[in-house]
């Protein structure tokens, strides 16, 4: 990957592709969402907004496929999910911030 905002786009059209109609949306979050992210100190976090009240079965193995869209950012992919009755603008960090949450290119 020649850039970490390319192998986010490809995590979310992975997930696009995989999940289908029950991904809602495809989200950046923390540092990578405010603009803070660092290529050397942070982690890459993903929020994923799906149809469904239970992850789908396979979720575990998706998230592993996808750390290994690319070697170098996989290993500092986190994903998130839940459905539209969670509310992530009540999350906070260990800090006490709310948490950046921007939407990504499927």
């Amino acid at each position: 990957m020649k850039d970490f905002l390319d192998y986010v786009a490809c995590v979310a059209a992975y997930f696009k592709s995989a999940l289908a109609d029950s991904l809602i949306a495809a989200y950046k979050l923390g540092s990578l969402a405010h603009g803070g992210f660092s290529k050397i100190y942070s982690d890459i976090d993903v929020g994923l907004l799906l149809t469904c009240t239970e992850p789908p079965a396979a979720m575990t193995a998706l998230i592993a496929e996808a750390k290994t869209l690319d070697a170098e950012y996989g290993k500092k992919l986190s994903v998130f999910w839940d459905n539209p009755e969670f509310s992530w603008a009540a999350c906070r960090s260990s800090t006490g911030s709310t948490y950046s949450i921007t939407a990504c290119r499927c």
